[in-house]
């Protein structure tokens, strides 16, 4: 950043000027993590000439960044000022990323000066924001899962309406072998036949296609919403995630200076929930996300899946699989390992499961997954809940069969079973 800063400023060409401006303010920022207070102020000061180049939510960042610095220095009263100023200008746009680093900014000051009850009040305001953009994040995963059931229920919609043009064609052929015979007896009976052929034939294609069309429309939002899972999942873990663990080295921080009968039952309470909601946040990541079902095959995922499961000593499960499986495309795998999330998932949550079993087996030309576990069980034929709604949708997409065994204080058995040249065919 100081060589290209160096190179812009010899350069007098105004069409640089924004990106000279944008370099000066990524400086402060680093010098402000590599505590250089003084560096920070440097680069700030120069900034303020170019300030007119940043967006308005940058020339706020300036003002926190500003305050953070003064703080830093232990100049309270300057970074209080330029902290809140910032807080109450983010708050007018609704800028999140101002306001929730300014509530922890505030908290950590007033809990520098001996200011607690602010430092709660800010503290407390900076947790129930994270919970708020938790619970988003919450729903925006339910409705991405919604798209993948109606994206599944369109795919089998849209077998069925190939398998009526294909009996349309039939019945086109009919029609046209009907009506040649007919032309020896009647011309004009034949003209009126083949007109209504046709007529039937074309309106029928016309539904198809429009059929197919909207099968790409969604199919194209589910891979939008598959990105749209990675970006959440990189969001929770590498910013909420960081962030929840900071507030919780600096609450821990507090306690462990403060005298155990004398600690806060309120605080107690944050520390909780701070490590509930890291866990939830650590949690919803991995699940969004398999990383390393883009690097290596299912199997591989898989174990690495299932191994931190049992790191958490809640839950122990088995996973049986042949060395090698006959290979079918990324989209299959990422179904066949969301399927087997989803039983994990409804074992674990619902069941109350303490061993859960998994076997993959390849059986002639069909591929078979088998999913046993101990749980409290429940009746197949009563439950009709999301989770089970979701799993019919994944399974009838590959065009699998799904069978359930299970009775309340039993476990379940859940068994899946696909034909291996119908999962090859299947689109990347």
């Amino acid at each position: 950043y100081v060589t290209a800063l160096k190179l812009l400023s010899n350069n007098p060409d105004s069409q640089f000027v924004r990106q000279q401006a944008l370099i000066t303010y990524n400086l402060s920022g680093i010098y402000l993590d590599l505590h250089k207070p003084d560096s920070v102020l440097f680069y700030l000061s120069q900034l303020m000439s170019l300030s007119k180049k940043l967006s308005y939510e940058e020339q706020l960042m300036c003002q926190y960044l500003l305050g953070c610095v003064f703080t830093s220095k232990k100049e309270y009263t300057k970074g209080e000022y330029y902290i809140l100023q910032s807080l109450r200008l983010a708050k007018r746009k609704n800028y999140k990323n101002i306001i929730i680093n300014s509530y922890r900014s505030l908290a950590n000051l007033y809990n520098d000066i001996g200011n607690f009850s602010k430092a709660w009040h800010y503290g407390r305001q900076y947790v129930n924001m994270q919970q708020e953009l938790f619970e988003q994040t919450k729903s925006d995963i339910n409705k991405i899962n919604q798209l993948e059931s109606d994206y599944a229920l369109a795919q089998k919609d849209k077998i069925v309406a190939q398998s009526q043009l294909l009996i349309a064609r039939q019945e086109k052929d009919l029609v046209q072998k009907n009506l040649w015979l007919v032309t020896v007896l009647s011309g004009m009976g034949l003209m009126g036949l083949l007109s209504w052929g046709i007529a039937r034939g074309y309106h029928r294609k016309q539904k198809l296609l429009l059929k197919e069309q909207e099968i790409n429309t969604l199919k194209a939002q589910i891979k939008g919403e598959e990105k749209e899972r990675q970006r959440l999942a990189r969001e929770l873990h590498d910013g909420i995630g960081g962030m929840l663990a900071a507030i919780n080295l600096k609450v821990s921080d507090i306690c462990t200076d403060t005298e155990k009968e004398n600690i806060p039952r309120q605080l107690m309470d944050v520390m909780a929930m701070l490590q509930h909601t890291s866990s939830e946040v650590r949690t919803t990541a991995h699940n969004l996300l398999p990383d390393m079902l883009s690097r290596y095959p299912l199997t591989e995922a898989l174990l690495a899946y299932i191994g931190k499961m049992n790191s958490s000593r809640q839950v122990q499960i088995t996973l049986d699989v042949p060395n090698t499986l006959n290979p079918v495309s990324k989209t299959v795998e990422l179904i066949l390992f969301r399927i087997i999330q989803e039983l994990v998932h409804n074992a674990t949550r619902h069941a109350n499961a303490m061993n859960i079993d998994i076997q993959i087996i390849e059986c002639e030309n069909d591929l078979i997954l088998l999913v046993e576990d101990d749980g409290k069980g429940f009746d197949p034929q009563k439950e009709t809940g999301y989770g089970l709604t979701n799993l019919a949708s994944r399974v009838h997409h590959l065009q699998g069969t799904l069978d359930i065994d299970s009775a309340p204080g039993k476990g379940t058995v859940i068994r899946t079973c696909f034909n291996l040249q119908k999962l090859k065919e299947i689109e990347p």
